[in-house]
């Protein structure tokens, strides 16, 4: 899920399956072949980080490397920590080591187990919020989430009396408050959650967000996306290519059925093949099961988004944040000279820093 095959991808491929010690950089041979770190003279890599040798190479012969391989060959080296100084990454890794005390947020939205599809949707759209827990006997047994909806109810065909219940992701993924955000980060990106239920001696305490998560790592200046301002057109580096596509006559339940089959959350609506506006699994909870519409006659069309909102490629990742938090998205269409040429997500902007950890990450778990 993490590889989408462009160079980058490749690149950050060939890291993870090579055996990075803590005195080499063993993504150097892996990736000779294929970016400008082949056309430095090998002595000039001697005794020094690969980013420094690239820097100082690109200001004596700025003519051997194009943009994007400078950027490439950047983004390698941010994803293995190698090109920050002593004190920066120690600030970094102190931001995510942080724990979760105070990130996450405590006014829990909750329904009883035999509240109906619709009530639970009706108390999300009310409430405007992406999951609801579910609370037996002063416990918090499940947590059911947009996603859980699009997929299991509307896609499943599930009445939308049927309880919530049915649609309860178990068991309850949850981690403790004194666990670090790194951790939180982790655990989220490889179950493929979006909300995360924090415990405090045993019992759910608070919830914790993508949205925080983004929050976190990419509205604070000293944050570890804060890099990326340095790689040529970042969004390009995090967005999908991949843009899925549905005609307005098509029903809400062919749609999710869709998103099911794609493992997407939005699909991009068009009118005779032209985009006309975007459709979301929050659209499908408010707009369809949260007033009990029915999913198989209402048009796709009627509970869409327009006009769609985008971003040109070349727009960063703080503005690209700006525009989901004052607008209230989770997606955003990437644009070059006005042609789609991809999808951003929430989840996309802070995949990246899950990736770059992944060595820290499993060191301190073994």
């Amino acid at each position: 899920a993490i590889i989408y095959g462009s160079a980058m991808h490749q690149a950050i491929a060939a890291y993870l399956t090579a055996r990075v010690s803590n005195d080499s950089f063993s993504l150097i041979p892996n990736l000779r072949s294929r970016i400008a770190l082949q056309r430095i003279p090998q002595r000039a890599l001697n005794h020094r980080s690969p980013i420094q040798a690239l820097q100082e190479w690109h200001e004596k012969k700025p003519e051997l490397f194009t943009k994007q391989e400078y950027s490439l060959f950047y983004l390698c080296s941010w994803v293995t920590g190698r090109h920050l100084t002593g004190a920066r990454m120690l600030a970094m890794i102190s931001r995510t080591n942080m724990s979760l005390r105070n990130l996450a947020q405590y006014n829990i939205k909750k329904v009883n187990p035999g509240v109906s599809l619709f009530d639970a949707a009706r108390e999300m759209r009310l409430s405007k919020i992406g999951s609801i827990f579910i609370e037996e006997r002063g416990a918090f047994t499940g947590i059911v989430t947009e996603s859980d909806f699009v997929r299991k109810a509307i896609a499943g065909e599930l009445s939308f009396e049927d309880t919530a219940t049915s649609l309860i992701s178990s068991p309850l993924i949850e981690m403790d408050i004194e666990k670090s955000v790194s951790d939180a980060n982790h655990l989220m990106h490889f179950n493929g959650i979006r909300h995360l239920a924090i415990s405090e001696k045993g019992k759910v305490v608070g919830l914790l967000s993508v949205r925080d998560l983004v929050r976190h790592f990419l509205e604070d200046p000293e944050g570890p996306l804060s890099d990326m301002a340095n790689i040529f057109e970042p969004i390009t580096v995090l967005m999908n290519a991949n843009v899925h596509m549905i005609e307005e006559t098509a029903s809400v339940k062919e749609a999710a059925k869709k998103m099911e089959s794609k493992k997407v959350g939005s699909l991009i609506v068009t009118a005779s093949g032209l985009p006309m506006g975007i459709v979301t699994e929050t659209d499908f909870v408010r707009k369809v099961v949260g007033y009990n519409l029915s999913s198989a006659s209402l048009p796709v069309g009627v509970v869409m988004n327009a006009p769609i909102l985008d971003i040109d490629k070349s727009a960063s990742l703080r503005e690209a944040n700006r525009i989901m938090a004052t607008k209230g998205i989770r997606h955003l269409l990437v644009t070059d000279a006005g042609k789609i040429v991809g999808i951003l997500s929430v989840r996309d902007m802070i995949g990246m820093v899950s990736i770059r950890d992944l060595p820290r990450f499993f060191a301190a778990k073994s």
